[in-house]
């Protein structure tokens, strides 16, 4: 089962969504590291739920 989570890029403003399983989601929010809880998700994914920052925008600010 998972959760859609949908965000807002602060340096764009482009609104952009994460498909998250739902124990991983439930890992996180009671503490977990990002790293630690969403084993499936790739570091874009995670980059995006930790700081809301867009794919696109990653790659102009991190270069990757």
């Amino acid at each position: 089962m998972t959760e859609l989570l949908g965000m807002v890029c602060p340096f764009c403003g482009a609104e952009h969504f994460v498909f998250v399983p739902v124990e991983e989601l439930a890992e996180y929010e009671e503490g977990a590291l990002a790293q630690v809880a969403f084993k499936s998700l790739n570091a874009t994914e995670r980059e995006q739920i930790i700081s809301s920052i867009c794919p696109d925008c990653q790659e102009k600010v991190f270069g990757f």
